[in-house]
């Protein structure tokens, strides 16, 4: 069976920025487009977020899972924050963050 022509998923709603608590929300570039997100929450989790509302790869992930937490042994969510190499998921969003993925 082909995945790419898998078409009998249904398409994915819209994904929009869970508010929760008192952390304000915040805008953070990803590849040099402007992304909703919360501040304080992990970085892995708003681009795993902004990556399927907008039907693009999600950044590899293998030690890491929501309910779990950062465990910070494969890096393989090495991302760019400001032209530093970083963890996706040991960092926190800061308004106005710049990531490149890629």
């Amino acid at each position: 069976m082909d995945i790419a022509a898998d078409t009998s998923r249904p398409p994915q709603p819209a994904v929009t920025v869970p508010l929760s608590g008192s952390q304000p929300p915040c805008t953070i570039q990803i590849d040099g487009t402007a992304v909703d997100a919360i501040v304080g929450e992990r970085l892995i989790d708003a681009l795993n977020r902004d990556a399927i509302a907008r039907n693009r790869r999600e950044v590899p992930q293998v030690c890491y899972h929501p309910h779990l937490g950062p465990i910070q042994t494969c890096d393989t969510c090495m991302v760019e924050i400001d032209k530093k190499l970083t963890r996706a998921c040991s960092a926190k969003v800061v308004a106005g963050m710049s990531v490149f993925t890629e």
